[in-house]
């Protein structure tokens, strides 16, 4: 395997020789833009930053929108930059001076900025007994003699911390999207079915044997369909509900938004049911293969009470343990009002209810009302036998 440093975000990654192929010159450049925080050094006399530093600096930069000056633009990379990022009270802060304050990084020392000379005029140029002519000569030196070594292309007020004034000009782009459409509920009855995820309250997500021959074909027409990445915008994510995401594979997936966690959302995708927190450049506000319903049902285990009220997590564990893309029996007994809510299900693995072993090892109990019922459903008649009338007499 090699490491491949993706152009486009910055990361890099151990990819197999036979994955990588020539890029066409169409696609030749990067998306991403390279750069170093200016006016710092590390601590300790290293060249390097510190894993420390580093872990910091990730933490609080991947994701974040940040106002970014840059103090030299030069072809060479990387840029020297100075990064601002909004706090909690929406104050800009330097992240050169948080590192500093951290004790991670130290402020580069400025030399001092040498007295100008008045160079010294011939008699021939300037005759030095005319008064005239000296206070002209005053005026331009004061007026030629720049008060800070600025670079010739920027102005003075590029050399000053800046204010949050460019915030009008990314203005959010208000967007409103919609759900993906509910998925097709199977009738009442046995079906085979393929678990993808098991949620923290103890819902069960799973996907019929025609949801995955769907799910491949959806698969291979999004990644056809969407060759390169949009132009990443602020979006206002309030109205935003189905989305599309890249996922850690850099692939296109159906998603969900969830819930807005500063830099990151709380994301669940809809044909896997899983759910993650992921950067928000990672999220579009679009929808992708419309016309293609949800591939993933939520599933509620009938007959069962989770202890304490709701699933503990060695409960959940367990189910994720025995389920998790595992093919298993399911028996439909009763279908939700919203076509969104969860199934009313038993699961048998290999013959065996699953309520039956969680309530084995004391993750549930079983409601006594419902499982006889259930035990009557489920449980083919007994066979009739014949009557006996045996007497002692």
């Amino acid at each position: 395997c090699d490491i491949v440093r993706r152009c486009d975000h910055g990361n890099t990654v151990k990819i197999h020789v036979s994955n990588l192929h020539p890029l066409p010159s169409s696609l030749v450049g990067s998306l991403a833009l390279e750069c170093t925080l200016n006016d710092i050094r590390p601590t300790g006399g290293r060249s390097t930053w510190t894993d420390t530093a580093c872990d910091l600096i990730s933490y609080y930069l991947t994701g974040a929108s940040a106002l970014m000056t840059i103090k030299e633009a030069t072809d060479e990379q990387p840029l020297p930059v100075m990064l601002f990022c909004s706090n909690r009270v929406g104050e800009f802060i330097s992240i050169a001076d948080f590192l500093v304050n951290e004790g991670l990084a130290l402020k580069e020392r400025t030399p001092r900025v040498p007295a100008v000379q008045k160079p010294k005029q011939t008699d021939a140029q300037t005759p030095a007994n005319d008064p005239e002519n000296c206070k002209k000569e005053e005026s331009n030196s004061s007026l030629s003699v720049p008060l800070f070594s600025c670079p010739s292309s920027f102005s003075k007020s590029t050399c000053i911390p800046p204010k949050p004034l460019p915030r009008s000009i990314l203005t959010p782009e208000k967007v409103k999207t919609v759900k993906y459409h509910p998925p097709e509920l199977p009738c009442l009855g046995h079906i085979l079915i393929t678990v993808s995820a098991v949620g923290d309250d103890g819902i069960i997500y799973a996907r019929t044997q025609n949801a995955e021959y769907q799910l491949e074909q959806l698969g291979e027409g999004i990644q056809k369909t969407i060759k390169t990445l949009p132009r990443q915008k602020p979006y206002t994510w309030k109205s935003v509900q189905g989305c599309a995401v890249i996922g850690p594979d850099m692939l296109w997936y159906r998603g969900q938004l969830l819930e807005l966690l500063g830099g990151h959302v709380k994301v669940q995708y809809v044909d896997y049911g899983l759910v993650e927190n992921i950067p928000v450049v990672h999220v579009y506000p679009m929808l992708l293969c419309v016309e293609v319903p949800q591939l993933c049902m939520p599933c509620q285990l009938f007959g069962v009470n989770p202890v304490g009220g709701k699933w503990q997590r060695d409960g959940v564990a367990l189910m994720r343990e025995v389920l998790l893309n595992r093919s298993v029996g399911l028996q439909v007994v009763e279908l939700p009002a919203d076509p969104r809510g969860p199934l009313t299900v038993e699961i048998l693995l290999d013959g065996m209810s699953l309520s039956r072993i969680l309530c084995h090892h004391e993750h549930a109990s079983i409601d006594g009302t419902l499982s006889i019922l259930q035990d009557l459903k489920m449980m083919p008649p007994a066979p009739l036998l014949d009557v006996w009338d045996i007497s002692t007499e």
